[in-house]
């Protein structure tokens, strides 16, 4: 799951999550913290990606619902105790670790998780899938 703005680091996370297969939940860097508790729970996230900003909302949000603190990685900045986006991209190349090959996605594998605001009660989620249709 993503809880940002529109940053740089989120377009290079979302595009290596989809080279992968892994589906990506994006919830918004707007959510009050019960919509963010809700939301954890809804998507059943297993990382957050979230901005120095929104730590401290979503780390309020993650103790109500019982989500690993040590799970959370920090987009477009750096925070004392906390994995960095960035520092895991420069670690990769430090270590020269190989690319992992592109996991293809298989018919109605899930993509994408879409959260609205929740303006009129709690939030709702569109499922998207991955939908393969052969070309004639």
């Amino acid at each position: 799951a993503e809880l940002v703005p529109h940053f740089q680091d989120f377009i290079v996370l979302v595009h290596s999550l989809i080279r992968i297969a892994a589906p990506v939940a994006l919830l918004s860097a707007f959510a009050t913290p019960f919509e963010l508790v809700h939301l954890m729970r809804t998507t059943k996230c297993s990382r957050i990606f979230v901005s120095p900003d929104h730590l401290p909302g979503a780390l309020k949000a993650a103790k109500e619902v019982g989500f690993p603190e040590d799970r959370f990685y920090i987009l477009e900045g750096h925070v004392q105790g906390r994995k960095a986006f960035g520092d895991m991209i420069d670690d990769v190349r430090r270590n020269r670790i190989p690319r992992v090959p592109v996991r293809h996605a298989k018919h109605n594998d899930l993509l994408f998780i879409i959260m609205s605001s929740g303006t009129s009660g709690l939030p709702k989620g569109m499922w998207i899938v991955y939908h393969i249709s052969p070309v004639h």
